[in-house]
C-alpha cells in the first residue's frame, strides 16, 4: 500500500474527530480569553474609531458596531468580523479624513479578529452548510442526458446560461433559478427527446433521429459495420431492374486462406493450431477451421475430394511456387463458384441473390465462334469426353455436328468437304480475273464513269462482282450513286432562350443554333459562347453537319466537340465521309459530361466534288438530358488555293441565311444542317489493311497516277490468285485473309445457288483439302461416336472458319456410367484428371449419380458460397419492390462468426424489423404495388404473396401487443436512473397510471410511453438533486445513493453509472475503502473531461472561450478559426492532469502541453503534424508550459486590439492567489483599448494610468504579474516586440523589493514565494466546486488539512479529492432546524 494511500484510509474515518476532538473545555476557555481581550482591548478601539460612524442610530453601510456589547453579540454574525478585517488589510478603514489607528492599535485589532475568526473555524468544523436545492447546471443536464440516452442532445443550447454563485462556478445552488419561461424550455426538451425513443422487443433506447426510417438505417449501419469488419466489399452488375446495375456483395478473399493450408498443412492437422496461424495471418479463425477440416476429412463428397486432393499434392518448397499453387487453387474454385451459383437481382421478391445452379443435364448443345488467328491456314477444334474422377466409361454421343453462317446458313460437318471443295473452285475462278477488274473499277474511279452493267458489258465482268469490287474498295459509280444529304431541318428558330443573338434551326430545343454575338455567352441552358455553333441531339435522332465539297483534291480534316451542359451523361459524335451512298466512319467517340474533345486530324482526305464529310453528335445512351454540344469543323484544302472552310467563322454570323448554307468564299450550298437515327447511323466499311498491296493501289487511283495502279493491280492479282502466301508483309497476309474468306465483301453476297452459278465442281483429291473435317466414314449418320474419355479433332479451313460457328449436341450412351463431362473447344485438347469447373455434369434421366452430384455441389456452395452475404441491404434501386429490407448473411453467420458474434447479428436484425414495422408497411403497400406490377408486367410471381404477407403483418401485430409490458418496464427502469434512486411502490404506480390514462383517451402505446416519459424528465426527482436532511439541528450522514449522486456530479457533473449506482445499491459506497477505490476509478475516466471543463476552466475564466468573440477580426484574423483549439488546449491538459493524478503544481509548472497542428501553428511551433491532440514536452524552452502559458487564459485577459497588463495581473491575484481586492474608484477612467497615438507602449500606459494614489495601492499589486506576460499578444502568440515595434519590457519590480522577469520568473515566483497561498486557493476552489455552495470559515479546516495533505503525498490531485470526498461536509447532511449562520 503506498504511503499516499495510507494517509487518506487512515484520514477519512478520523477527519470528523480530527477537526472537532478536544473543542469541549479547550474551545470554552479559548473563547473566555477571546471575550474578555474583546471587552477590555477591542471594544474601547471600535468606540474609539469606528462608533462615529458604525453607531446604532444610523449606522453607515448597515454594520452596527455599536451593538456587539459582549462576544456573544459579536459571535452572532462572523462575517461582520470578515468585512472588518478585508477593509483593514486593503486600508480602506478607517476613512483617510477620520482618525486613524496607532499602529500598535492596528496590529492589536487584527491579531484580535484573526484569532476569533479561527476560533469560530473550529467550533464549526465540519459544518455541511445549509441544506439548497440544487437543479441540474446546464452540463449537468446535457451531461446526464447523454449518458441516460447514449445520445449528445445538447437541450440546452436553447436555454439561458446559468449563472455562477458559490465560489465562481454554475453548478452552486445559490444560483439555480427555476422561471416558468426555463420550466417550458424544459418541458420542450422533454418532449423532444422523447421524440426519439426507439422501440424495441425488450425495451426502448435513444437515436439521434426521430424518424422511423432513420432510426432504422442506423441499426443497417451497426449490420453493414460488421459485414465490412469481416468482409471486403465486392459492387457486381445485375440483370433485372436494378436500375443503377449494381448490387454490393461481402466477399471474403481466398488467396490467403488457400496459401495458408499449403505452406502449414502438416501442422493444420491439430485443429488448434489453425486459431494461431490465422491471428498470426490476420484471418478468420472460424473459416479457416472449416478450411483446415476440409484437409483432414475422410470422404468428402466428389468435389471437394478433388479440392482437398490438390491442396494435399500442391509443391510448397518457397514462396513463389506456394504463390503459384494458391493462384492455381483460387482460380478453381471461382469458376466453381459461378458454375454452381447464380447472383440475381434482388428486391423485387423475397428470395435470396445467390441462386443455386445445378449443372446436370441428359444433354447439352455446344456452339464455338471460329476465330481462327491471321497467320494460320486452318481451325482446330476437339469434341472432347472428360471421365470426371476417373470412373467414368462408356460412350460419347456427339449429335447434328453442323456449321452455321448468318449468310450461307447450316453445313453439315460430314458435308464440309464437298461444299469447301465448291467454294475453293469458286473463289479461284473469282480471282483469277483479279486484275480485269480492278481495271475496271479504275475506269469507275477517273471522270469516264458508267453505270456498273455498261461497265461490266463492255469488260465482259460479271455485273455483280464488279459491283462488290466497288463496295469493297468504296469507289461507287458514279451516276448510279448521287451523294444525297437527308434529313434536312426546315423549322427556323428566332430569339432562343429570349435572346436576339442566338437563332436555329429545328424543334424545341432546337437542334442547332448559333451565337451571333462578338461578345456575349449565352446559356439556353448549357454554354454557347460568342461566334460558336451548338447542336442538341434528341433521344433518337443525331444532329449532323455536313460540308458538301466544292472541289476534288485532298483536304485535312480537324473538328471540336465540347459537351457545354454539365449534369448529363455526355454525347456520341463521329466524323463520317460521303460518296454517293456509300458512308465511311473516319472517327468517332464520347464527349463526356463537361468534357472537350479535340479529334485528332484526318490528313489528306481524297474528297471529290459533290463528297459530303459530316460530323454529327448524337444521345449517349439515348439519354439527351444536359447534352447542349459546341462544335466546330474545319476543311484545309491541301493543294492549288489552300482555301479553308470553317463552320463556326462560316454560318454564326447568320445562320438563317439558308440550309443548305453558303460558305464564306461565295459557293452556294456548302454547309448543311441535318439529322438521323441514331439506329440507321452506323456507317461501316472493310477497311484495307494499312500499307497493303490492295490500299496503295487504291491512293494510286485516287492520286491519279494510272500507271502505278497497273502494276500495284498485277501484284495484288498474284497475291489472291495464290493457294498459300509466304515471304509477304504481315499487311498482305491479312489482305489476302480478309479478301479469300468466304464471308469476305467479295463473297458475302452470293448464297449456294450463286456459287452453283457461278463456280464449278471442285477438284475431288486436290491436296488442300487432305486433313479436313472428318471422314464421313466416322459418321453414324450424322452423329459422331466416342469413347469416354476420348477426344476427337476437327479441322477446318481458316478462310472457311473465319465468321462460322460450329455446333454441336453431346449426350451418354445408355450403357455409360460415372461423372461424365462434355467439351467442345478450340484447339487440341486432350482429356483431364478430376472435374472441369465450366462444364455441366451429363447424367442419365434416373441415373443415381444425379443425387450424388446435387450433394457435392451442396457441400462445395456450404464451404464457398461466391458471397458471404449481401451488403445491399435496402435495395433503393428498384422501381418497385416489395422488399424494404434484405437480408442474406447466412453464409456469413455460419463461417465466419462467434456464437456472440451471431447472437448480436440476430438481435440487430431483429432490431430492423421491429423498428421499421416493415411487416405492417409491406402488407400495406401490397395493393398498389400489384396495381403497379400489372402494368406490362406478368404479375403471377406476385399474387401468391397476398396471403403470407397479410400473415406476418397479423403476426407482427401481435408481436407488438406482448413486448408492450417490457417496453413499459423498461420506462419505469428508465425513471429510477433518472432520478438516481429506486422508486417507491407510489411512484412506480404513479407512472403506470398515468401510461393506462392517456391509452384510456385513446392515445396510440408509443404515444403514451413517450408521455410518461416526458413527465420523467420534467420531474423535480430528474431536475434536481433532491436529498433528504434528517430533522432536527443535528448533521446526518447522507445516504448511499445521494453519495453516489454527489461523488457523480462532482468528478463527471453527469449521473452515477452502472458501477457507482451498484455500489450504493448494495450499500457499500459510503465505507472509506470503497469510497476511495470508486473516487480513483472515476478520475481515471474519461468523463473526468467535465471536472475539466466545469471545474478548472471555469476557476480559470475560460469555459466559454470557444465562443469568445471579442478580438479585433480586422487585426486579428485568424483568432476565430483557432479559438475553440486553444480552449481544447486547457482541457486535455487538465484531463490528463486529473487521469494520471499528476501534481497540483504542474497547473503552474508543467514543462508540458497539448497541442494539434493549427494551434501548434499558431504559437509558432512546426515540428506538430496532424489534426490529433498530441502531449509536447519541453514548452519552458518555448516560453510556455503551466496555465501561464496558455493561449486561452493570455487571449480571455486581453482587450480587442492590445494586450492588458491589468487583466493578467488581476487574474494572477485573484484567480491564482485567491487574494480579494477592492472595487476601483469610480472616478478614475479605464485605458483605452486602441492603440496609444503618443508612441507609448501599453506597459508605458499602463504606469502612467496608475499615478492615481487611490489607484496605485491596488494597480502595485496587480499590475507587475501582468507586465510579466506582456511578451504574449492579445491573442496568445508569443512575441518580442509590441504593436507599435517597440521591444517587450517584462522586468518586473514587487512592493516587496522581489524581482524577476518573464513567464519563467512569474512562474518560479508563485511556487517560491506563494505556493501555499496558490495551494490553498486550489483547495478552496476545488471544494466549493464539490459541494456547490460558497466556502464558509467553518471549512477552513478542511482546506487546511487539504493543503497538509497535498505536502505530505507530492500534492497528487488525487489527495485533495478524496480528502474532500471523505469529509463531513460532502457526506453529510445539516440538520433541518440548523440555525448556525454561515460565515465565508
Amino acid at each position: 500500500m503506498s504511503r499516499a494511500t495510507a494517509t487518506v484510509l487512515v484520514f477519512l474515518p478520523g477527519l470528523l474527530m480530527a477537526v472537532n476532538c478536544g473543542l469541549g473545555a479547550a474551545e470554552k476557555e479559548s473563547f473566555q480569553r477571546i471575550a474578555a481581550r474583546y471587552a477590555a482591548q477591542i471594544r474601547p478601539l471600535l468606540k474609539a474609531y469606528c462608533f462615529p460612524c458604525h453607531h446604532s442610530q444610523t449606522p453607515e453601510g448597515d454594520l452596527d458596531l455599536e451593538a456587539l456589547k459582549t462576544l456573544n453579540d459579536a459571535r452572532r454574525n462572523p462575517r461582520v468580523w470578515q468585512k472588518v478585517l478585508f477593509m483593514i488589510d486593503n486600508a480602506e478603514m478607517p476613512p483617510k479624513a477620520s482618525k486613524q489607528l496607532a499602529a500598535a492599535e492596528l496590529t492589536t485589532l487584527t491579531n484580535w479578529v484573526r484569532t476569533y475568526l479561527n476560533a469560530e473555524a473550529l467550533a464549526n468544523a465540519g459544518d455541511p452548510g445549509r441544506v439548497i436545492m440544487r437543479r441540474l447546471s446546464n452540463a449537468e443536464y446535457d451531461n446526464t442526458i447523454r449518458d441516460l440516452t447514449g445520445v449528445d442532445f445538447r437541450a440546452t443550447r436553447e436555454f439561458p446560461a446559468d449563472s455562477a454563485a458559490g465560489e465562481g462556478f454554475t453548478n452552486a445552488g445559490e444560483s439555480m433559478v427555476m422561471s416558468p419561461a426555463l420550466f417550458e424550455k424544459y418541458v420542450a426538451a422533454a418532449q423532444e427527446i422523447a421524440a426519439h425513443v426507439v422501440f424495441l422487443p425488450d425495451g426502448f433506447r435513444f437515436s439521434k433521429a426521430s424518424a422511423r426510417r432513420d432510426q432504422t438505417d442506423e441499426v443497417i449501419d451497426q449490420i453493414l459495420a460488421i459485414y465490412a469488419n469481416k468482409t471486403e466489399l465486392v459492387e457486381l452488375r445485375m440483370t433485372g431492374g436494378n436500375r443503377d446495375g449494381r448490387i454490393r456483395w461481402g466477399h471474403l478473399p481466398l488467396t490467403p486462406y488457400i496459401k495458408v493450408l499449403i505452406a502449414h498443412r502438416e501442422k493444420l492437422t491439430n485443429q488448434d493450431y489453425f486459431r494461431v496461424l490465422a491471428k498470426a495471418n490476420g484471418l478468420n479463425p472460424i473459416y479457416l477451421g472449416h478450411l483446415s477440416r476440409l484437409l483432414a476429412a475422410q470422404h468428402p463428397s466428389p468435389l471437394l475430394a478433388q479440392l482437398q486432393e490438390m491442396l494435399r499434392t500442391a509443391s510448397a518448397d518457397d514462396t513463389d511456387t506456394v504463390d503459384r499453387e494458391t493462384a492455381a487453387i483460387v482460380d478453381w474454385i471461382k469458376h466453381w463458384q459461378n458454375q454452381l451459383i447464380a447472383l440475381e437481382d434482388i428486391g423485387q421478391l423475397f428470395t435470396p441473390g445467390q441462386q443455386p445452379l445445378t449443372p446436370i443435364t441428359a444433354s447439352q448443345e455446344f456452339r464455338l465462334a471460329l476465330t481462327p488467328p491471321v497467320t494460320a491456314r486452318r481451325s482446330e477444334l476437339s469434341l472432347i469426353a472428360h471421365a470426371g474422377d476417373g470412373n467414368a466409361e462408356g460412350r460419347a454421343i456427339w449429335k447434328d455436328a453442323r456449321l452455321e453462317h448468318a449468310d450461307y446458313g447450316t453445313v453439315p460437318l460430314r458435308d464440309l468437304l464437298p461444299w469447301f471443295n465448291r467454294v475453293s473452285e469458286f473463289r479461284r475462278v473469282t480471282l483469277a480475273r483479279t486484275e480485269e477488274y480492278l481495271a475496271a473499277v479504275a475506269v469507275a474511279a477517273t471522270a469516264q464513269q458508267r453505270s456498273v452493267a455498261a461497265l461490266a458489258k463492255a469488260r465482259d465482268l460479271e455485273p455483280d462482282l464488279l459491283t462488290a469490287w466497288t463496295d469493297y474498295l468504296d469507289i461507287p459509280v458514279g451516276s448510279d450513286h448521287p451523294t444525297q444529304v437527308l434529313g434536312l431541318i426546315r423549322d427556323k428558330k428566332t430569339a432562343v432562350a429570349g435572346l436576339d443573338w442566338i437563332k436555329g434551326w429545328g424543334a424545341t430545343p432546337p437542334n442547332i443554333i448559333a451565337n451571333s454575338s462578338e461578345t456575349e455567352t449565352a446559356k439556353v441552358p448549357g454554354d454557347v459562347p460568342p461566334r460558336t455553333v451548338g447542336i442538341h441531339p434528341t433521344p433518337t435522332q443525331y444532329v449532323g453537319v455536313g460540308w458538301k465539297s466544292p472541289i476534288t483534291g485532298s483536304v485535312d480534316i480537324e473538328a471540336l466537340v465540347i459537351d457545354r451542359h454539365a449534369g448529363g451523361n455526355g454525347v456520341e459524335w463521329w466524323l463520317v465521309a460521303q460518296r454517293g451512298e456509300r458512308e465511311t466512319r473516319l472517327a468517332s467517340g464520347v464527349a463526356a459530361d463537361g468534357q472537350a474533345v479535340t479529334i485528332p486530324a484526318v490528313k489528306a482526305h481524297v474528297v471529290r466534288t459533290g463528297d459530303v464529310l459530316s460530323l454529327r453528335v448524337g444521345p449517349r445512351d439515348a439519354n439527351h438530358a444536359s447534352d447542349q454540344t459546341q462544335i466546330d469543323l474545319v476543311i484545309t484544302e491541301q493543294e492549288g488555293k489552300s482555301r479553308t472552310w470553317n463552320l463556326a467563322k462560316d454560318v454564326s454570323a447568320d445562320i438563317h441565311a439558308g440550309n443548305p448554307h453558303a460558305d464564306s468564299l461565295g459557293n452556294p450550298q456548302v454547309w448543311y444542317f441535318y439529322t438521323g437515327e441514331t439506329t440507321s447511323d452506323a456507317p461501316s466499311q472493310v477497311t484495307l489493311p494499312a500499307g497493303c498491296l490492295l490500299a496503295r493501289w487504291r491512293t494510286a487511283i485516287d492520286a491519279g497516277e494510272i500507271d502505278e495502279a497497273a502494276n500495284l493491280a498485277k501484284a495484288v492479282a498474284a497475291l489472291l490468285a495464290s493457294e498459300r502466301v509466304e515471304n509477304v508483309s504481315d499487311a498482305d497476309r491479312r489482305l489476302y485473309r480478309q479478301t479469300r474468306a468466304i464471308d469476305s465483301p467479295l463473297f458475302k453476297q452470293f448464297d449456294r445457288e450463286a456459287f452453283k452459278k457461278l463456280g464449278a465442281a471442285g477438284r475431288r483429291g486436290a491436296d488442300s483439302l487432305r486433313g479436313l473435317g472428318v471422314d464421313p466414314a466416322a459418321f453414324v449418320y450424322n452423329d459422331l461416336v466416342t469413347n469416354i474419355p476420348h477426344s476427337l479433332a476437327i479441322t477446318i479451313p481458316a478462310e472457311f472458319a473465319t465468321g462460322w460457328t460450329f455446333a454441336v449436341s453431346g449426350e451418354l450412351s445408355g450403357n455409360a456410367t460415372g461423372f461424365v463431362q462434355l467439351e467442345a473447344a478450340n484447339g487440341r485438347r486432350t482429356p483431364v484428371k478430376g472435374f472441369k469447373a465450366g462444364l455441366p455434369f451429363l447424367v442419365r434421366p434416373g441415373h443415381p449419380g444425379h443425387d450424388q452430384l446435387q450433394a457435392a455441389f451442396d457441400d462445395f456452395r456450404a464451404l464457398f458460397p461466391r458471397a458471404m452475404c449481401c451488403r445491399t441491404i435496402v435495395p433503393i434501386d428498384k422501381v418497385i419492390t416489395l422488399v424494404m429490407y434484405h437480408r442474406e448473411d447466412k453464409h456469413f453467420r455460419r463461417l465466419l462468426l462467434t456464437e456472440q458474434e451471431r447472437e448480436r447479428l440476430d438481435r440487430l436484425w431483429r432490431e430492423v424489423r421491429y423498428i421499421s414495422q416493415d411487416a405492417l408497411k409491406i402488407h400495406e403497400f401490397y395493393p398498389l404495388f400489384l396495381e403497379f406490377s400489372t402494368q406490362g408486367n406478368d404479375t403471377h410471381v406476385f399474387l401468391p404473396l397476398k396471403e403470407p404477407i397479410r400473415k406476418r403483418a397479423e403476426t407482427f401485430k401481435k408481436h407488438l401487443e406482448e413486448t408492450a409490458p417490457a417496453q413499459i418496464h423498461a420506462l419505469v427502469n428508465f425513471a429510477a436512473r433518472a432520478f438516481r434512486r429506486p422508486l417507491d411502490q407510489h411512484e412506480v404506480q404513479s407512472l403506470r397510471s398515468m401510461y393506462a390514462n392517456l391509452r384510456a383517451q385513446k392515445e396510440g402505446h408509443e404515444a403514451a410511453l413517450r408521455g410518461v416519459l416526458t413527465r420523467v424528465l420534467v420531474s423535480p426527482g430528474f431536475l434536481y438533486r433532491i436529498e433528504q436532511p434528517g430533522p432536527g439541528t443535528e448533521s446526518v450522514p447522507v445516504t448511499d445513493y445521494e453519495l453516489a449522486t454527489r461523488l457523480s456530479y462532482f468528478l463527471w457533473s453527469t449521473t452515477p453509472d452502472r458501477e457507482l449506482f451498484s455500489s450504493a445499491t448494495s450499500r457499500t459506497l459510503h465505507q472509506p475503502a470503497a469510497l476511495v477505490a470508486q473516487t480513483r476509478r472515476m478520475l481515471k475516466d474519461g468523463r473526468v473531461r467535465a471536472l475539466a471543463t466545469e471545474f478548472a476552466c471555469q476557476w480559470l475564466g475560460i469555459r466559454t472561450f470557444s465562443s469568445h468573440d471579442e478580438k479585433n477580426e480586422k487585426q486579428y484574423p485568424t483568432f476565430a478559426a483557432v479559438r475553440h483549439d486553444m480552449f481544447e488546449e486547457s482541457v486535455h491538459f487538465f484531463e490528463d492532469l486529473f487521469q494520471r493524478d499528476g501534481s497540483v503544481l504542474e497547473i503552474l509548472n508543467a514543462d508540458h502541453t497539448f497541442l494539434n497542428k493549427t494551434l501548434a501553428e499558431h504559437y509558432g511551433f512546426n515540428d506538430v503534424t496532424g489534426d490529433s491532440w498530441q502531449r509536447v514536452d519541453g514548452m519552458k524552452q518555448r516560453s510556455r508550459g503551466g496555465v501561464l502559458g496558455m493561449g486561452a487564459i493570455l487571449a480571455k485577459q486581453s482587450g480587442a486590439t492590445r494586450t492588458s497588463p491589468v487583466l493578467r495581473g488581476n487574474w494572477v491575484v485573484e484567480t491564482l492567489l485567491g487574494e480579494e481586492l477592492p472595487d476601483p474608484p469610480a472616478t478614475v477612467p479605464e485605458l483605452p483599448d486602441a492603440l496609444s497615438r503618443t508612441g507609448l507602449t501599453v506597459r508605458q500606459m499602463t504606469e502612467r494610468h496608475v499615478t492615481d494614489p487611490s489607484c496605485a495601492k491596488c494597480h502595485a499589486r496587480i499590475d507587475p504579474f501582468g507586465f510579466a506576460l506582456e511578451s504574449f499578444d492579445a491573442i496568445g502568440r508569443y512575441r518580442n516586440t509590441d504593436l507599435i515595434g517597440k521591444p517587450v519590457d517584462t522586468k518586473v519590480r514587487l512592493r516587496d523589493g522581489v524581482q524577476f522577469e518573464g513567464i519563467e520568473g512569474l512562474r518560479n515566483y508563485l511556487l517560491t514565494h506563494r505556493r501555499d497561498d496558490f495551494l490553498e486557493q486550489f483547495c478552496r476552489k476545488l471544494l466549493g466546486f464539490a459541494v456547490g455552495r460558497t466556502v464558509q470559515l467553518s471549512d477552513q479546516p478542511l482546506v487546511d488539512e487539504m493543503v497538509t495533505q497535498l505536502r505530505k503525498n507530492d500534492h497528487r490531485i488525487s489527495t485533495a479529492v478524496e480528502t474532500i470526498v471523505g469529509s463531513q461536509q460532502f457526506r453529510f447532511h445539516r440538520g433541518l432546524e440548523s440555525t448556525h449562520e454561515e460565515a465565508r
